[in-house]
């Protein structure tokens, strides 16, 4: 990747992680409630289900955001060790005091490097 593509990407990742950081707090009830995160919930659930998945034993949960999926994953896998990971430290931070982890604890983490390399 050329270097103009990589300052592109970096101005980019910085900039949505201001935008998420500064508003975590305020889409908390829209996150929990509103109709497009509660759909998006169930269409995981239905989707875990024709899979046929038991037994999991740790789930990534990669762009957590402020970890109400998260938690949803935990009740569908409640011996599961849960994994947040996402760009923004007030998400993260949200997730950390709603817990959302299964029997055998939570961990959360930002990943700036990560998905700056990674994901594209």
């Amino acid at each position: 990747m050329c270097q103009e593509n990589q300052g592109i990407i970096r101005d980019g990742v910085d900039e949505n992680r201001t935008i998420y950081d500064e508003s975590w707090s305020s889409w908390e009830d829209m996150k929990r409630y509103g109709p497009a995160s509660r759909w998006h919930r169930w269409l995981i659930a239905e989707i875990l289900k024709t899979c046929g998945l038991g037994g999991i034993g740790s789930v990534l949960d990669f762009g957590c955001g402020n970890g109400v999926t998260t938690q949803f994953l935990s009740e569908l896998f409640p011996d599961a060790r849960m994994t947040g990971c996402d760009i923004s430290r007030a998400g993260i931070e949200m997730a950390r005091q709603r817990g959302g982890g299964g029997d055998s604890g939570s961990s959360w983490t930002t990943a700036p490097r990560f998905y700056r390399r990674n994901l594209i």
